[in-house]
């Protein structure tokens, strides 16, 4: 394993020198704890219906008091079209919800600039033109206006700056010449070259598969019919995501499983959409004698069915999906949307302001699931057999910088918060813990009971507002035992020998009093010959 043990958070480690060349390096890498899973966001594609996407992100991170910031909260983030701009913003600049709210007026402002002046005068000039270059607006500008959203010379897959090492982005566009979605990711993953995928995933093979960031986001943006579409060497020519998946939570959800192969899922997914318009359910057809009227005849009809098809429509696609999920694991999902008297056009920017002033809101049950996966569940030893049941010690652990700010929000979410198995066993209050107030660190040692290594268990945050579990849970202790490796009878894949049991320390430097717990000295491991 790289690096020393980062200060102030679980499972992040400091780089001060590459392994490779030796060289100076100052970079904090976020791991995703063995026994969690990750935190996922999914970013619906809109034109400046990302308004509403920025609007409803400001409200999640209003109802969080600060407690963590909103680029820390997801492991992978993945957008379309407008996602994928706000999402790299995010990842990379560390730029706050209320931040880029405030930004996004002046970057619609940029992009959308007429191609032609003369289209101004005789709009039927425009579309003429607008045929011919294959786009109404200056493609110039899109890709200036992204150069402020991405460091000069930055590419898809360069080493990730000091802050965001560790977060995960995926971008999504489509070709040209089947619709096809295109993924570009800025990691690797584990099991991309064993995966038969609905979707190209960009898997670097060189510096021509290497290709700048703003040119990944100018092809993930090229709507049809309003930038022109964009190539890329060696990969092909490329248009906007929303052409083909405009809700990116599916390819997510692959995603993650590429990654984290052991995680098998997620312990939350945010869909976050950009806006839709409330309509009477019709459970009829209102059209009954065949096709009465030119707006019913094929060309329109198909044209209908395609812009409400899970393609094009974010809410249909989060519908579709869900008919995918198991019902135990849909309670991990949520859909954040808001609905709108009308649905601007992709490219009304005088709509923005009035956008921006929508009163956006997040339900409170998003906000606690938020801060309960920010804690996870390690075995500090093996379970004990004791009448007829296992014992099994363990402590509850945070994921996430400033772990004491977090708790304070969690008690104000979860008034009178306590611990609890999912069948009711009480482990104590949530701020009786055993950590060190000097530090800031938090640990809290619980103990419970399980009839078989093979029962699904869960921990629980309750208070009188109701209850959540924390990462990584449903399972199992015999899961929880592989996937901390106390069972690597021929050593650890990271040649960590300490690692079982582990060890627990706060982060108090030398020379400085410290908080340690006495665990069970490490036992040496049997080894077959």
């Amino acid at each position: 394993m790289l690096g020393q043990r980062a200060r102030g958070v679980e499972y992040h480690r400091d780089l001060a020198q590459c392994p490779l060349c030796q060289g100076a390096l100052q970079l904090t890498v976020r791991q995703l704890p063995p026994t969690k899973r990750p935190v996922v966001l999914a970013l619906d594609g809109g034109g400046i219906r990302g308004m509403v996407t920025l609007g409803l992100l400001r409200a999640l991170e209003q109802r969080l008091a600060g407690a963590i910031t909103l680029p820390e909260i997801p492991d992978l983030t993945a957008g379309t079209s407008v996602g994928s701009v706000i999402g790299t913003d995010q990842v990379y600049n560390n730029t706050s919800a209320a931040e880029a709210c405030r930004r996004f007026p002046d970057l619609a402002q940029c992009i959308f600039q007429p191609a032609y002046s003369l289209s101004r005068i005789w709009p039927w000039l425009g579309c003429v033109l607008n045929l011919v270059r294959d786009g109404a607006y200056d493609s110039g500008a899109l890709e200036r206006t992204l150069q402020q959203v991405c460091q000069q010379g930055r590419r898809v897959f360069d080493v990730m700056p000091p802050l965001a090492a560790g977060r995960r982005l995926a971008i999504v566009a489509s070709r040209i010449s089947d619709g096809r979605p295109v993924v570009f990711p800025n990691y690797r993953g584990v099991r991309h070259g064993s995966v038969d995928l609905a979707y190209q995933r960009i898997v670097p093979h060189g510096e021509s598969q290497n290709p700048l960031l703003r040119k990944a986001l100018k092809c993930s943006t090229a709507a049809p019919g309003i930038f022109p579409s964009q190539y890329l060497s060696e990969i092909g020519v490329l248009q906007d995501g929303g052409v083909r998946a405009n809700n990116p939570h599916g390819i997510a959800q692959e995603e993650c499983r590429i990654i984290w192969p052991c995680a098998q899922t997620h312990d939350l997914l945010i869909s976050v959409g950009t806006g839709y318009v409330q309509s009477p359910r019709k459970e009829t057809d209102p059209v009954q004698h065949g096709c009465s009227s030119l707006q019913d005849k094929a060309p329109f009809r198909l044209w209908r069915a395609y812009n409400s098809s899970p393609c094009m429509d974010g809410v249909e696609a989060f519908k579709e999906g869900l008919h995918h999920v198991v019902h135990p694991l849909r309670a991990h999902i949520f859909r954040l949307d808001h609905a709108l008297a009308d649905l601007p056009r992709l490219n009304d920017v005088m709509r923005v302001a009035d956008l921006a002033k929508e009163p956006y809101t997040v339900p409170g049950e998003l906000v606690r699931a938020v801060l309960a996966t920010c804690f996870f569940f390690e075995l500090d030893e093996g379970p004990m057999r004791t009448q007829g049941q296992y014992l099994c010690r363990g402590s509850v652990l945070c994921a996430r910088r400033e772990p004491r700010r977090i708790l304070e929000r969690v008690l104000v979410e979860f008034p009178v918060a306590e611990l609890q198995t999912g069948r009711g066993e009480h482990l104590g209050r949530l701020d009786d813990d055993d950590g060190c107030m000097v530090c800031g660190y938090y640990r809290k040692k619980v103990r419970f009971h399980v009839a078989s290594l093979d029962e699904e268990i869960s921990i629980v945050f309750k208070g009188s507002s109701g209850q959540q579990p924390i990462g990584g849970f449903p399972a199992t202790v015999r899961q929880f035992l592989h996937l901390q490796q106390s069972d690597a009878v021929f050593g650890r894949s990271d040649h960590q020998i300490d690692q079982w049991p582990p060890q627990r320390m706060c982060y108090c430097p030398r020379g400085v009093k410290r908080v340690r717990f006495a665990e069970p000295a490490p036992s040496r491991k049997k080894r077959r010959v």
